[in-house]
């Protein structure tokens, strides 16, 4: 009986360690440092937002078009597709156009988790931390620009 109360009681720990976590505790600002990781970063207007549902997922990711204004790393074209898989807070069921401080991943980058479409740009954001998407204005869209110079 002992014997079986202890192995109950380790198969439960192994349990929870196991289980993936699916949400964080702690939402943590985006740290200016990760923009070296971007691989364009620009200022855009957002437009044709719509949330993607898949099975992976249920919350979906985003995708959107970006209608370049300025770009500050990088290259990119006057218009880009991206996509947003922010299953750490939940996406926004609308966006303003902006314009907004963005910055971006090449498909398959190690920076980002969840690569939501493949041959798309991501919004560059780590677990647990504000994905780099800020409005013209804003302290950390200053914070950014200022971060890479500009």
């Amino acid at each position: 009986m002992r014997n079986h109360l202890v192995h109950l009681l380790l198969l439960s720990a192994l349990a929870g360690v196991a289980t993936p976590a699916f949400a964080c505790r702690v939402h943590n600002p985006a740290e200016m440092a990760d923009l070296a990781e971007a691989d364009v970063i620009l200022w855009g207007r957002i437009s044709n937002y719509a949330i993607v549902p898949n099975e992976r997922n249920p919350g979906g990711h985003a995708r959107f078009d970006i209608l370049v204004d300025d770009v500050l790393k990088g290259t990119a074209t006057d218009r880009v597709t991206a996509t947003w898989d922010n299953s750490t807070f939940g996406l926004p069921e609308a966006m303003p156009a902006g314009p907004f401080l963005i910055a971006l991943r090449h498909p398959g980058s190690d920076a980002i988790s969840g690569n939501a479409a493949r041959g798309v740009f991501t919004v560059l954001q780590r677990p647990c931390a504000e994905a780099f998407l800020f409005a013209r204005g804003s302290a950390q869209a200053a914070a950014a620009a200022k971060s890479i110079g500009r």
